[in-house]
Protein backbone atom coordinates (compact mmCIF):
# COMPACT_ATOMS: atom_id res chain seq x y z
CA UNK A 1 0.00 0.00 0.00
CA UNK A 2 1.23 3.49 -0.78
CA UNK A 3 2.44 5.20 2.38
CA UNK A 4 0.68 8.32 3.66
CA UNK A 5 2.12 11.00 5.90
CA UNK A 6 -0.52 12.03 8.42
CA UNK A 7 -1.05 15.55 9.74
CA UNK A 8 -4.27 16.60 11.40
CA UNK A 9 -6.11 19.51 12.95
CA UNK A 10 -9.59 20.04 14.30
CA UNK A 11 -12.73 20.42 12.31
CA UNK A 12 -16.43 20.25 13.00
CA UNK A 13 -16.84 16.65 11.86
CA UNK A 14 -13.30 15.26 11.75
CA UNK A 15 -10.11 16.59 10.42
CA UNK A 16 -7.20 14.34 9.68
CA UNK A 17 -5.11 15.48 6.76
CA UNK A 18 -2.89 12.79 5.23
CA UNK A 19 -1.05 14.13 2.17
CA UNK A 20 -0.49 11.12 -0.08
CA UNK A 21 2.81 10.14 -1.61
CA UNK A 22 3.30 10.63 -5.31
CA UNK A 23 0.87 8.59 -7.38
CA UNK A 24 2.13 6.88 -10.50
CA UNK A 25 1.05 4.13 -12.81
CA UNK A 26 3.02 1.69 -10.67
CA UNK A 27 1.45 2.80 -7.37
CA UNK A 28 -0.65 0.44 -5.35
CA UNK A 29 -3.44 2.38 -3.67
CA UNK A 30 -5.69 1.52 -0.76
CA UNK A 31 -8.21 3.11 1.59
CA UNK A 32 -5.46 4.87 3.56
CA UNK A 33 -4.66 6.98 0.49
CA UNK A 34 -8.10 8.61 0.72
CA UNK A 35 -7.79 10.15 4.17
CA UNK A 36 -8.36 13.61 5.55
CA UNK A 37 -10.74 16.50 5.09
CA UNK A 38 -11.71 17.60 1.60
CA UNK A 39 -13.59 20.64 0.41
CA UNK A 40 -15.82 19.69 -2.47
CA UNK A 41 -18.35 20.88 -4.96
CA UNK A 42 -20.85 18.91 -7.02
CA UNK A 43 -22.80 19.97 -10.08
CA UNK A 44 -25.29 18.39 -12.40
CA UNK A 45 -28.99 17.79 -12.89
CA UNK A 46 -31.67 15.52 -11.47
CA UNK A 47 -33.80 14.46 -14.43
CA UNK A 48 -35.90 11.57 -13.12
CA UNK A 49 -36.17 10.55 -9.47
CA UNK A 50 -39.08 8.35 -8.36
CA UNK A 51 -40.53 9.68 -5.13
CA UNK A 52 -39.00 13.13 -5.53
CA UNK A 53 -41.47 16.01 -5.39
CA UNK A 54 -41.46 17.90 -8.71
CA UNK A 55 -40.01 20.96 -6.97
CA UNK A 56 -36.70 19.10 -6.39
CA UNK A 57 -36.23 17.86 -9.94
CA UNK A 58 -33.96 19.98 -12.11
CA UNK A 59 -30.49 21.54 -11.86
CA UNK A 60 -28.43 20.44 -8.87
CA UNK A 61 -25.45 21.81 -6.92
CA UNK A 62 -23.72 20.97 -3.64
CA UNK A 63 -20.78 22.50 -1.73
CA UNK A 64 -19.33 21.30 1.56
CA UNK A 65 -16.85 19.23 3.47
CA UNK A 66 -16.07 15.52 3.26
CA UNK A 67 -13.96 13.64 5.79
CA UNK A 68 -12.45 10.24 5.03
CA UNK A 69 -10.92 8.22 7.88
CA UNK A 70 -8.55 6.14 5.77
CA UNK A 71 -10.43 2.99 6.74
CA UNK A 72 -13.41 3.13 4.42
CA UNK A 73 -15.70 5.55 6.27
CA UNK A 74 -16.81 9.05 5.27
CA UNK A 75 -18.71 11.85 7.00
CA UNK A 76 -20.16 14.74 4.99
CA UNK A 77 -21.72 18.13 5.77
CA UNK A 78 -22.83 20.39 2.94
CA UNK A 79 -25.38 22.79 1.52
CA UNK A 80 -27.22 21.59 -1.57
CA UNK A 81 -29.53 23.23 -4.07
CA UNK A 82 -32.17 20.98 -5.62
CA UNK A 83 -33.74 23.00 -8.42
CA UNK A 84 -33.24 26.16 -6.40
CA UNK A 85 -34.39 24.69 -3.07
CA UNK A 86 -31.55 25.21 -0.58
CA UNK A 87 -31.16 22.21 1.77
CA UNK A 88 -28.41 21.67 4.42
CA UNK A 89 -27.33 18.02 4.56
CA UNK A 90 -25.26 15.77 6.82
CA UNK A 91 -24.73 12.10 6.05
CA UNK A 92 -22.24 9.23 6.05
CA UNK A 93 -20.78 6.93 3.43
CA UNK A 94 -18.47 4.00 2.95
CA UNK A 95 -15.74 3.83 0.33
CA UNK A 96 -13.20 1.54 -1.26
CA UNK A 97 -9.97 2.59 -2.95
CA UNK A 98 -8.84 -0.12 -5.34
CA UNK A 99 -5.22 -1.02 -6.00
CA UNK A 100 -5.30 0.90 -9.31
CA UNK A 101 -6.36 4.08 -7.40
CA UNK A 102 -9.97 4.01 -8.59
CA UNK A 103 -12.56 4.86 -5.95
CA UNK A 104 -16.05 3.55 -5.14
CA UNK A 105 -18.05 5.62 -2.63
CA UNK A 106 -21.53 4.77 -1.33
CA UNK A 107 -23.30 7.51 0.65
CA UNK A 108 -26.71 7.21 2.23
CA UNK A 109 -28.31 10.65 2.06
CA UNK A 110 -31.40 11.79 3.92
CA UNK A 111 -33.69 13.49 1.42
CA UNK A 112 -36.99 15.29 2.21
CA UNK A 113 -39.17 12.75 0.45
CA UNK A 114 -41.43 11.62 3.29
CA UNK A 115 -44.75 13.06 4.51
CA UNK A 116 -44.39 16.72 5.32
CA UNK A 117 -40.85 16.72 4.00
CA UNK A 118 -39.60 14.07 6.43
CA UNK A 119 -36.13 12.75 5.61
CA UNK A 120 -35.88 9.40 3.87
CA UNK A 121 -32.52 7.64 3.54
CA UNK A 122 -31.58 7.09 -0.11
CA UNK A 123 -28.46 5.11 -1.13
CA UNK A 124 -26.22 6.38 -3.91
CA UNK A 125 -23.04 5.09 -5.50
CA UNK A 126 -20.22 7.19 -6.98
CA UNK A 127 -17.13 5.99 -8.83
CA UNK A 128 -13.97 7.77 -9.92
CA UNK A 129 -10.29 8.00 -9.08
CA UNK A 130 -7.65 9.64 -6.91
CA UNK A 131 -5.40 12.31 -8.42
CA UNK A 132 -2.82 14.98 -7.62
CA UNK A 133 -0.82 12.88 -5.16
CA UNK A 134 -4.00 11.87 -3.39
CA UNK A 135 -5.06 15.49 -2.85
CA UNK A 136 -7.90 15.30 -5.39
CA UNK A 137 -10.76 12.89 -6.00
CA UNK A 138 -13.14 13.03 -8.97
CA UNK A 139 -16.40 11.05 -8.84
CA UNK A 140 -19.53 10.58 -10.91
CA UNK A 141 -22.87 9.18 -9.74
CA UNK A 142 -23.53 5.80 -11.30
CA UNK A 143 -26.04 4.18 -8.95
CA UNK A 144 -29.17 5.34 -7.16
CA UNK A 145 -31.49 3.39 -4.90
CA UNK A 146 -31.28 0.14 -3.00
CA UNK A 147 -30.06 -2.76 -5.12
CA UNK A 148 -29.00 -0.55 -8.03
CA UNK A 149 -25.19 -0.72 -7.95
CA UNK A 150 -22.80 0.56 -10.59
CA UNK A 151 -21.57 -2.91 -11.36
CA UNK A 152 -21.63 -5.43 -12.79
CA UNK A 153 -24.38 -3.84 -14.89
CA UNK A 154 -24.78 -0.05 -14.47
CA UNK A 155 -28.38 1.15 -14.51
CA UNK A 156 -29.79 4.59 -15.40
CA UNK A 157 -29.73 6.83 -12.34
CA UNK A 158 -32.03 9.56 -13.59
CA UNK A 159 -29.37 12.16 -12.88
CA UNK A 160 -25.98 13.42 -14.06
CA UNK A 161 -23.87 14.49 -11.06
CA UNK A 162 -20.11 14.88 -10.77
CA UNK A 163 -18.14 15.65 -7.60
CA UNK A 164 -14.67 17.20 -7.28
CA UNK A 165 -12.86 16.89 -3.93
CA UNK A 166 -9.78 18.93 -2.95
CA UNK A 167 -7.84 18.10 0.20
CA UNK A 168 -7.50 20.83 2.78
CA UNK A 169 -4.06 21.04 4.39
CA UNK A 170 -3.65 21.47 8.13
CA UNK A 171 -1.93 24.87 8.08
CA UNK A 172 -5.23 26.67 7.78
CA UNK A 173 -6.77 25.48 11.06
CA UNK A 174 -8.18 27.23 13.06
CA UNK A 175 -9.47 29.67 10.47
CA UNK A 176 -10.28 33.33 11.06
CA UNK A 177 -11.76 36.00 8.82
CA UNK A 178 -8.31 37.40 8.00
CA UNK A 179 -7.36 34.13 6.27
CA UNK A 180 -9.22 35.41 3.21
CA UNK A 181 -7.32 38.52 2.17
CA UNK A 182 -6.27 39.98 -1.16
CA UNK A 183 -7.40 39.51 -4.75
CA UNK A 184 -9.16 36.36 -5.95
CA UNK A 185 -10.45 35.17 -9.27
CA UNK A 186 -14.11 34.20 -8.98
CA UNK A 187 -15.62 31.61 -11.32
CA UNK A 188 -19.24 30.48 -10.97
CA UNK A 189 -21.74 28.69 -13.14
CA UNK A 190 -25.11 27.00 -12.92
CA UNK A 191 -28.75 27.89 -13.41
CA UNK A 192 -31.33 30.40 -12.27
CA UNK A 193 -34.75 28.82 -11.87
CA UNK A 194 -37.23 31.10 -13.62
CA UNK A 195 -40.62 29.78 -14.67
CA UNK A 196 -40.59 26.33 -16.20
CA UNK A 197 -37.22 26.70 -17.88
CA UNK A 198 -33.94 26.99 -15.92
CA UNK A 199 -31.74 29.75 -17.32
CA UNK A 200 -28.03 28.94 -17.72
CA UNK A 201 -25.80 31.25 -15.70
CA UNK A 202 -22.08 32.10 -15.55
CA UNK A 203 -20.10 34.64 -13.55
CA UNK A 204 -16.38 35.48 -13.82
CA UNK A 205 -14.38 38.34 -12.40
CA UNK A 206 -12.26 39.53 -9.51
CA UNK A 207 -13.06 39.93 -5.80
CA UNK A 208 -10.81 41.64 -3.26
CA UNK A 209 -11.07 40.76 0.45
CA UNK A 210 -9.78 43.15 3.10
CA UNK A 211 -9.06 40.50 5.74
CA UNK A 212 -11.46 42.26 8.12
CA UNK A 213 -14.85 41.11 6.84
CA UNK A 214 -15.39 43.31 3.81
CA UNK A 215 -15.04 42.62 0.10
CA UNK A 216 -15.42 44.45 -3.19
CA UNK A 217 -15.34 43.24 -6.73
CA UNK A 218 -16.23 43.52 -10.36
CA UNK A 219 -17.46 40.69 -12.52
CA UNK A 220 -19.37 39.89 -15.68
CA UNK A 221 -22.53 37.78 -15.65
CA UNK A 222 -24.04 35.95 -18.58
CA UNK A 223 -27.56 34.62 -18.10
CA UNK A 224 -29.56 32.55 -20.57
CA UNK A 225 -27.24 33.65 -23.37
CA UNK A 226 -29.38 36.72 -23.86
CA UNK A 227 -28.33 39.08 -21.08
CA UNK A 228 -24.71 40.01 -20.29
CA UNK A 229 -24.24 42.46 -17.44
CA UNK A 230 -21.41 43.78 -15.27
CA UNK A 231 -21.61 43.83 -11.49
CA UNK A 232 -19.88 46.08 -8.97
CA UNK A 233 -20.06 44.19 -5.68
CA UNK A 234 -19.60 45.45 -2.13
CA UNK A 235 -20.37 43.12 0.73
CA UNK A 236 -19.34 41.46 3.96
CA UNK A 237 -17.95 38.06 4.78
CA UNK A 238 -16.95 35.96 7.75
CA UNK A 239 -15.00 32.73 8.27
CA UNK A 240 -15.44 30.49 11.30
CA UNK A 241 -12.82 28.37 13.04
CA UNK A 242 -13.53 25.47 10.70
CA UNK A 243 -13.01 27.48 7.51
CA UNK A 244 -16.69 27.83 6.60
CA UNK A 245 -17.38 31.03 4.65
CA UNK A 246 -20.48 33.20 4.73
CA UNK A 247 -20.81 36.11 2.27
CA UNK A 248 -23.57 38.62 1.70
CA UNK A 249 -24.16 41.67 -0.46
CA UNK A 250 -27.01 43.78 -1.83
CA UNK A 251 -27.39 44.31 -5.56
CA UNK A 252 -30.93 44.40 -6.83
CA UNK A 253 -31.86 42.46 -3.68
CA UNK A 254 -30.09 40.67 -0.85
CA UNK A 255 -27.78 37.80 -1.80
CA UNK A 256 -25.91 35.19 0.23
CA UNK A 257 -23.14 32.75 -0.61
CA UNK A 258 -21.72 29.92 1.51
CA UNK A 259 -18.72 27.67 1.19
CA UNK A 260 -15.36 26.76 2.69
CA UNK A 261 -11.71 27.51 2.22
CA UNK A 262 -9.74 24.94 0.22
CA UNK A 263 -6.19 26.12 0.65
CA UNK A 264 -4.80 23.25 -1.36
CA UNK A 265 -5.80 25.44 -4.32
CA UNK A 266 -5.32 28.75 -2.44
CA UNK A 267 -9.00 29.56 -2.56
CA UNK A 268 -12.48 28.34 -1.74
CA UNK A 269 -15.54 26.52 -2.98
CA UNK A 270 -18.79 28.51 -2.96
CA UNK A 271 -22.51 27.98 -3.49
CA UNK A 272 -25.11 30.70 -3.95
CA UNK A 273 -27.70 30.14 -1.24
CA UNK A 274 -30.41 32.34 -2.72
CA UNK A 275 -33.62 30.36 -3.20
CA UNK A 276 -34.14 29.82 -6.91
CA UNK A 277 -30.42 29.54 -7.69
CA UNK A 278 -28.31 26.50 -8.49
CA UNK A 279 -24.91 28.18 -8.79
CA UNK A 280 -21.57 26.87 -7.56
CA UNK A 281 -18.04 28.05 -8.11
CA UNK A 282 -14.56 28.73 -6.84
CA UNK A 283 -12.27 31.45 -5.59
CA UNK A 284 -8.62 31.22 -6.63
CA UNK A 285 -5.87 33.45 -5.29
CA UNK A 286 -4.47 35.80 -7.93
CA UNK A 287 -0.95 35.93 -6.45
CA UNK A 288 1.30 34.34 -3.89
CA UNK A 289 0.92 37.33 -1.62
CA UNK A 290 -2.62 36.26 -0.75
CA UNK A 291 -3.24 33.92 2.11
CA UNK A 292 -5.82 31.93 0.19
CA UNK A 293 -6.73 30.39 3.49
CA UNK A 294 -3.20 29.04 3.86
CA UNK A 295 -2.14 31.00 6.91
CA UNK A 296 -2.82 29.80 10.39
CA UNK A 297 -5.20 31.40 12.85
CA UNK A 298 -4.65 34.92 14.11
CA UNK A 299 -4.71 36.29 17.64
CA UNK A 300 -0.94 36.73 17.80
CA UNK A 301 -0.03 33.19 16.86
CA UNK A 302 3.73 33.08 16.67
CA UNK A 303 5.84 31.22 14.18
CA UNK A 304 9.12 30.90 16.06
CA UNK A 305 11.79 33.52 15.59
CA UNK A 306 12.14 36.22 12.98
CA UNK A 307 15.28 38.22 12.31
CA UNK A 308 16.83 36.81 15.50
CA UNK A 309 14.08 38.28 17.69
CA UNK A 310 12.23 35.87 19.96
CA UNK A 311 8.46 35.77 19.50
CA UNK A 312 5.98 34.46 22.03
CA UNK A 313 4.81 31.24 20.46
CA UNK A 314 2.22 28.63 21.44
CA UNK A 315 3.07 25.02 20.62
CA UNK A 316 0.32 22.52 21.41
CA UNK A 317 0.51 18.77 21.09
CA UNK A 318 -0.35 16.09 20.21
CA UNK A 319 -1.23 16.67 16.56
CA UNK A 320 -2.71 14.20 14.15
CA UNK A 321 -2.61 11.34 16.61
CA UNK A 322 -5.01 8.42 16.37
CA UNK A 323 -5.99 7.20 19.85
CA UNK A 324 -8.13 4.42 21.26
CA UNK A 325 -8.31 5.70 24.86
CA UNK A 326 -10.79 8.41 25.88
CA UNK A 327 -8.13 10.03 28.11
CA UNK A 328 -5.48 12.10 26.36
CA UNK A 329 -2.54 14.05 27.80
CA UNK A 330 -2.18 17.51 26.23
CA UNK A 331 1.19 19.26 26.23
CA UNK A 332 2.12 22.91 25.80
CA UNK A 333 5.60 22.83 27.35
CA UNK A 334 7.31 23.57 24.01
CA UNK A 335 5.70 27.03 23.94
CA UNK A 336 8.11 29.99 23.98
CA UNK A 337 7.99 33.30 25.88
CA UNK A 338 9.56 36.27 24.09
CA UNK A 339 11.02 37.66 27.31
CA UNK A 340 12.05 34.30 28.75
CA UNK A 341 9.70 34.64 31.68
CA UNK A 342 7.01 32.08 32.60
CA UNK A 343 3.92 31.77 30.46
CA UNK A 344 0.35 31.31 31.59
CA UNK A 345 -1.70 28.60 29.85
CA UNK A 346 -5.38 28.32 28.94
CA UNK A 347 -6.76 25.26 27.13
CA UNK A 348 -10.26 25.16 25.66
CA UNK A 349 -12.25 22.77 23.49
CA UNK A 350 -12.53 24.15 19.95
CA UNK A 351 -16.04 24.99 18.69
CA UNK A 352 -17.43 22.12 16.68
CA UNK A 353 -14.95 19.64 18.14
CA UNK A 354 -16.01 16.33 19.59
CA UNK A 355 -17.29 16.87 23.12
CA UNK A 356 -14.56 16.77 25.78
CA UNK A 357 -13.63 18.09 29.20
CA UNK A 358 -10.21 19.33 30.32
CA UNK A 359 -8.75 18.74 33.80
CA UNK A 360 -6.04 21.27 34.66
CA UNK A 361 -6.93 23.59 31.78
CA UNK A 362 -4.67 26.34 33.17
CA UNK A 363 -1.56 24.17 33.23
CA UNK A 364 0.92 23.26 30.51
CA UNK A 365 0.01 19.55 30.62
CA UNK A 366 -3.71 19.05 31.26
CA UNK A 367 -5.67 15.81 30.86
CA UNK A 368 -8.52 15.71 28.34
CA UNK A 369 -11.47 13.36 28.75
CA UNK A 370 -13.10 12.56 25.39
CA UNK A 371 -16.80 11.80 25.17
CA UNK A 372 -16.23 8.83 22.87
CA UNK A 373 -17.22 8.00 19.32
CA UNK A 374 -15.52 8.27 15.91
CA UNK A 375 -14.58 11.93 15.81
CA UNK A 376 -11.78 14.48 15.88
CA UNK A 377 -11.25 16.26 19.18
CA UNK A 378 -9.56 19.64 18.90
CA UNK A 379 -8.13 21.76 21.70
CA UNK A 380 -6.99 25.37 21.55
CA UNK A 381 -4.00 26.46 23.63
CA UNK A 382 -3.62 30.17 24.40
CA UNK A 383 -0.40 31.27 26.09
CA UNK A 384 0.18 34.72 27.59
CA UNK A 385 3.63 36.17 28.36
CA UNK A 386 4.65 38.58 31.09
CA UNK A 387 3.86 41.61 28.88
CA UNK A 388 0.34 40.41 28.05
CA UNK A 389 1.08 39.22 24.52
CA UNK A 390 -0.76 36.07 23.52
CA UNK A 391 -0.33 33.29 21.00
CA UNK A 392 -2.48 30.30 20.10
CA UNK A 393 -2.04 26.83 18.67
CA UNK A 394 -4.18 23.72 18.40
CA UNK A 395 -3.81 20.08 19.34
CA UNK A 396 -5.97 17.33 17.90
CA UNK A 397 -6.56 13.63 18.24
CA UNK A 398 -8.77 11.21 16.38
CA UNK A 399 -10.62 8.68 18.51
CA UNK A 400 -11.26 5.40 16.73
Amino acid sequence: MMKALTTCAGLALLLCVAPGQRLSAASTCGNADFQGVYGFYASGVVLVAPGFPPSLIGPFGRVGRLVADGKGNIAVANIASYNGNIIPEAYTATYTVNSDCTVDARPITGLPLGPGGALVNVPFEFVGALGNNGNSVALVNCGLGAGVPCSPTPQPTGNVIRVILTRQTSSVIPCVTQNLSGAYQIDMSGSVIAGSMPQPFARDGLLTFDGKGGFTGNDTVSQSGLAVTTEALTGTYSIDAFCNISMSYSLGGNHTWSGMLTNQSSGANLIVTDTGSVITGTLLSVGTGNSGGASSGGGGTGGGTGGGTAVTTAVASPKNVVVTSTQVQLNGTASISADGKPLTYAWTVAPGSGSASISGANTATPLAQLSGGFNTYTFILTVTDDTGKTATDTASVILQ
